[in-house]
């Protein structure tokens, strides 16, 4: 057996010694005439770069790289650091990119270069998108992550000059965030990689060789726009949806985030910039970001809100180091580009803080008490800082068992939501209402009507009794409301007045005529196909309002809550300041602090709650129609129904080539019909309204049973004999004195108003008549039973004295105001159904009214209203729609309404059908439509030839 192991042991010597093919590969020593056979089995590395290679091989803009060089130098630096067998695609393709990148140096010139490099950017997330299927999102951010540090790193590598580092970092930056859509599925996954894409490129660029102090912090100031840009580009390609002003904040934010964070990374990996300088470099940023943002037409009407942004996210830099803060603010303070007062940075500085605050303890998995929750919530109200009082004041009430102080501020903060709503900023921003408040913040202490204005003035002119002439003095009206236009140079030639300001011819803005343009304007960009959208998304951001009501609800009526002045302003009280105020004895003015409750509340609540019920009761009426088609047609800039005079460029008149043939009547599209789904609206109305005139019922009886021991400003008072020394509850106890005196006037008005409302609840809920004094609100005697407005109310307090219908008075049935949408317009005026049209009648005694079927000059012609009372809404009614000029003539409950031959004639005739007045010689031209014949009317001035060439 031995010998047998033996002889074994020799014979695998010999096999191994002389070449066994199936256990050692090729044989060297063989026939000559066989070739050996070598193992060119791909490796996956192999697959990454066949994959790379085919996604850049293409030529772009006429060039094509050197493949085969590309292909060596990748191979050749996958050697050099031993991955050339590696199976790992996150330590590949950061190497594969960079290669390919060095692999152009002394090919082409930089902008050629630049080109490549963007498409090696592309190619890379292609790349990962294709080989990665299986890995996570955070493996895929690794990856595409690295990508751009590497790449970014080695740029002067790839023979790229000094002068072309800047922009090759941005390119490729934007290239790679572009594309993440590719890569990633979820939003806000792309947010998070695209920070770290934008953070690792600000620091791998501080790696590169030629790169000085001046060219980083160019590079650096310029990454925000660059990173949010492509930004919008990648979000939109995950979410397939347009980008709107609320998210396009976001995707800014995100991108600054990341540069001031690689900001401070860079004071410890670079000697470019030390800590002392990251102030300086901060404010560079801020400036040279805000001065691009302003300049481009996709952020304008945020770029108060980024400005804010960067301000935060700048301080979240330095807060933590006084001596960098100190600086910040110093150079804040005199910068030429940046106009921040010192209560912004304030603001903006709490708001940081409390937001760092927040992160940390969410990273730490800091749990708070309610009570602790709702201190911190007070604390950040004291600061000024609305929108970090509401999150606290949020998990306190999502605790569940939050104070009644706090459920009442959570409710007042949380109705003040809904202004700075997602959905109703879109909305303001598509009508063009520039730097609309985007947070609770903004909306408190910010006033976005008069940060960009444009103005007009007027004359006040008062006699003077000394000087025996008028003394005139020069005002100015401010506005902005619909002056965010993405060309607003275009309405200045139509809009342009010249007026004298101090003796100076100055050319200003006609603040009317620009605003209804620039409206019309944005509407039809925004809103082509009409406004039902607008009413719907205001509608959807309502909804919050139920969540309110059901924590009222829950708080007793002792609840209550004070706000002060300095909650909303830093500045010192003057005269002319809007916040109430008492002259103290020293001549200072003494802000009125304000302690209010649940009755405060449910008066603002009703108040929302009626804005919702006439909004929900607009849905039921359509509003849809072609108002881009309109805009081309009418505007006053270039449309084609007018001549401008080339010296005023005004409008003279209508242009010879307008056809009105081609212009659609809006009542083809069904605007102002009733719309699909309006008995729903008005049920959902109805509801709302019944909410308000009960939320107000009830204020009124909290506020009645008020004693002179009640803490609240709106209450029966004695004046203290030892009032607050603290100069804003004085204020506030100066106020509630000069109210204590007029309490019982106030509650007899109160007896009224609760009279009121509970009427008009009666009438919805029982569909039934009620009636309302029309001499209520009358400020002269109607008799010898009162002569006073205060007597009046006191009158009317004793419901006995209410009229009702056997004195005639009108009376309402509210009821009905919700049966259907009696205001749509083919409920107030007949229409042909064929022709979607206002029917037209005629009449030779106007008693008798038939309707037309042909048009006469001799005869007189009318609209029909169908019901003056609304649909049984209104009773009681005598002639009240009749005038005195015999232009409208009642019959039973139908009202008709004369209208201008010409009008008759466009209905009744087809269009294109033309006549000559006997009468006076004009010739009409039949619209097809009243629609037509009425802007014919409106916009023909020009009739110097006694020809209307279009009616």
């Amino acid at each position: 057996m031995k010998r047998f192991f033996k002889l074994l042991n020799v014979s695998i010597i010999i096999l191994l010694l002389f070449g066994c093919n199936d256990l050692l590969g090729p044989g060297t020593d063989g026939d000559p005439n066989i070739d050996p056979v070598i193992d060119d089995t791909p490796t996956y590395a192999d697959e990454v770069i066949n994959e790379f290679i085919s996604e850049i091989s293409t030529p772009t803009r006429g060039i094509t790289p050197d493949i085969e060089r590309m292909r060596t130098v990748i191979k050749a630096e996958l050697k050099v650091q031993g991955l050339e067998k590696s199976t790992s695609l996150s330590a590949l393709i950061p190497v594969v990119a960079s290669s390919a990148q060095v692999s152009l140096n002394g090919l082409g010139t930089d902008d050629e270069k630049i080109i490549l490099i963007k498409k090696i950017s592309v190619a890379s997330v292609v790349v990962v998108s294709k080989k990665a299927t299986s890995a996570s999102d955070e493996e895929k951010s690794t990856m595409v992550s690295s990508v751009t540090e590497a790449m970014v790193e080695k740029i002067t590598k790839s023979g790229i000059s000094a002068a072309k580092i800047e922009e090759t970092t941005k390119e490729t930056v934007s290239a790679i965030i572009s594309n993440l859509g590719a890569v990633i599925t979820e939003e806000a996954t792309v947010l998070s990689i695209a920070a770290k894409v934008t953070t690792k490129a600000t620091v791998a660029i501080t790696k590169n060789t030629g790169v000085d102090k001046a060219m980083l912090e160019s590079a650096i100031s310029n990454l925000p726009l660059v990173t949010s840009k492509s930004l919008e580009i990648a979000v939109k390609e995950v979410t397939n949806e347009e980008i709107d002003d609320d998210k396009r904040t976001q995707l800014f934010k995100s991108a600054y985030s990341a540069v001031t964070a690689s900001v401070s990374t860079i004071s410890t990996t670079t000697t470019l910039i030390k800590k002392e300088e990251i102030s300086s470099l901060l404010v560079k940023v801020q400036e040279v970001t805000s001065t691009a943002i302003k300049s481009d037409e996709s952020f304008q009407g945020l770029s108060k809100t980024l400005d804010g942004e960067m301000l935060k996210e700048s301080l979240k830099v330095v807060n933590s180091d006084e001596a960098a803060l100190a600086a910040y603010k110093t150079q804040l303070s005199t910068s030429q580009t940046l106009e921040i007062s010192t209560g912004e940075i304030e603001n903006a500085e709490n708001v940081a803080k409390q937001e760092q605050e927040q992160a940390k303890e969410e990273a730490n998995g800091t749990v708070f008490t309610t009570a602790e929750l709702e201190q911190k919530a007070l604390a950040q109200l004291k600061y000024r800082n609305f929108s970090g009082a509401y999150n606290y004041f949020q998990k306190a009430y999502d605790n569940g068992d939050a104070s009644e102080n706090a459920k009442l501020w959570w409710a007042v903060l949380t109705v003040a939501n809904i202004s700075t709503d997602s959905k109703v900023r879109t909305v303001a921003s598509n009508l063009g209402i520039e730097n609309y408040p985007s947070t609770l913040n903004e909306f408190f202490i910010d006033d976005f009507l008069t940060t960009q204005y444009v103005r007009s003035s007027y004359d006040n002119k008062t006699w003077n009794d000394e000087t025996k002439q008028y003394d005139v003095k020069t005002y100015y009206n401010y506005g902005t409301m619909f002056s965010h236009i993405k060309n607003q140079e275009m309405f200045n030639d139509v809009c342009l007045r010249t007026e004298f300001v101090d003796g100076v011819e100055v050319a200003k803005l006609d603040v009317p005529a620009t605003q209804t343009n620039a409206l019309f304007y944005n509407l039809q960009l925004n809103y082509p196909e009409g406004l039902n959208s607008v009413y719907d998304s205001v509608v959807e951001a309502t909804s919050i309002l139920d969540s309110v009501e059901t924590v009222l609800a829950s708080i007793s009526e002792t609840a209550s809550f004070k706000y002060t002045y300095d909650m909303f302003y830093t500045e010192v009280l003057t005269e002319d300041s809007n916040w109430p105020k008492y002259l103290s004895d020293d001549e200072s003015f003494i802000p009125a602090g304000f302690i209010v409750g649940k009755a405060e509340v449910l008066g603002a609540l009703s108040v929302l709650e009626l804005f919702r019920s006439v909004l929900s009761y607009g849905q039921a009426v359509s509003l849809n129609t072609d108002i881009a088609a309109y805009w081309t047609f009418f505007n006053p800039l270039n449309g084609s129904a007018f001549k401008f005079d080339p010296t005023t460029k005004e409008a003279v008149g209508i242009s010879e080539s307008f056809d009105l043939s081609t212009v659609k009547s809006p009542f083809a599209d069904g605007f102002l019909f009733a719309r699909d789904g309006a008995d729903s609206y008005l049920a959902e109305s109805k509801g709302y309204f019944k909410k308000s005139l009960s939320y107000l019922n009830q204020a009124f009886s909290i506020v009645k049973s008020r004693k002179t021991d009640s803490p609240f400003s709106f209450a029966p008072y004695v004046e203290n004999s030892n009032p607050s020394t603290d100069k804003t509850e004085l204020g506030y106890q100066i106020f509630k004195l000069e109210m204590g005196r007029r309490w019982e006037e106030i509650v007899t008005g109160l007896n009224v108003a609760k009279i009121m409302t509970e009427k008009m609840i009666y009438s919805l809920d029982n569909n039934s008549t009620v009636y309302f004094p029309g001499d209520l609100f009358a400020h002269v005697p109607y008799d010898d039973n009162y002569t006073s407005t205060e007597m009046i109310l006191s009158y009317y307090s004793d419901v006995n004295n209410w009229p009702t219908a056997d004195n005639g008075t009108t009376g309402f049935n509210l009821g009905k105001l919700f049966v259907k949408p009696i205001f749509a317009i083919d409920n107030l005026i007949q229409f042909n159904s064929e022709t979607a049209e206002p029917a037209i009648y005629t009449s030779a005694d106007m008693v008798d009214f038939t309707p037309a079927t042909d048009f006469n000059e001799s005869n007189t012609y009318f609209i029909r209203f169908m019901d003056i009372t609304f649909g049984g809404l209104i009773t009681g009614f005598d002639n009240g729609f009749e005038s005195d000029n015999q232009e409208s003539f009642k019959s039973e409950n139908s009202m008709y309404l004369k209208i201008p031959d010409y009008a008759a004639f466009s209905v009744i005739k087809p269009k294109g059908d033309t006549y000559t007045s006997t009468v006076d010689g004009t010739t009409y031209t039949s619209t097809g439509s009243i629609f037509g014949a009425a802007v014919m009317d409106m916009i023909n001035d020009d009739k110097s030839d006694n020809t209307n060439t279009g009616v």
